[in-house]
């Protein structure tokens, strides 16, 4: 973690992250495909990395991001390894897909707040089959 910190101080790197799964059936856990189809998960391992498939949700500021951080904060149970990772994720990636929720700005008064800002918030991930590299 800490050759990650150095590597992203000294690259002058903007990063966000994106921690939600998206909603599946509540009723089951991921591994009893409750959303396991959709949750982002590791597919392949090898020396060089991890492959990591699924989607993520809420990512603020992904759209302007260098990198983004993609975990789980969610409890996991013993059968549920696949979806138990932390990973930086260049937004350039192959197989990184951004997908940005509909603009807010649609009142008035919405537009006195946020005039002159981004639109950048609360964009979903799509990861199809994007390599991440283990070291820095």
């Amino acid at each position: 973690m800490l050759d990650y910190y150095a590597y992203a101080r000294d690259q002058d790197l903007y990063l966000s992250y994106v921690i939600i799964d998206p909603q599946g059936d509540r009723s089951k856990a991921a591994s009893e495909g409750g959303n396991g189809e959709v949750a982002v998960r590791i597919v392949d391992e090898d020396p060089g990395g991890v492959t990591i498939r699924g989607a993520k949700m809420l990512g603020t500021g992904a759209a302007l991001s260098d990198e983004v951080l993609v975990t789980t904060l969610r409890p996991l149970g013993a059968d549920e390894a696949r979806f138990a990772f932390t990973a930086a994720v260049p937004i350039a990636a192959a197989g990184v897909k951004l997908m940005s929720r509909r603009e807010l700005r649609t009142s008035p008064r919405a537009l006195r707040l946020i005039r002159g800002s981004a639109s950048a918030a609360g964009a979903a991930m799509s990861f199809a089959t994007t390599s991440v590299s283990l070291s820095y």
